[in-house]
């Protein structure tokens, strides 16, 4: 009786663990990796942005750079 409740036992963690096993490490990995890329794609809009907005305040300034 005990060997068998063993045996079950041990089944059972064995399928547990195997369950486990089979289970992404970071479920929310897409989540993060489009996250991360949004951010990327929203810094070289900001850097983009003010690229042009500091070539719009040197020409209304009247300084043409001679």
């Amino acid at each position: 009786m005990i060997k068998l409740i063993g045996q079950k036992w041990r089944v059972l963690i064995q399928m547990v663990n195997d369950w486990f096993l089979t289970m992404d490490a970071d479920p929310l990995q897409d989540i993060h990796q489009r996250i991360r890329r949004l951010e990327a794609a929203i810094s070289q809009m900001e850097a983009g942005r003010r690229s042009t907005e500091a070539d719009r305040v040197t020409l209304s300034d009247g300084d043409l750079g001679l």
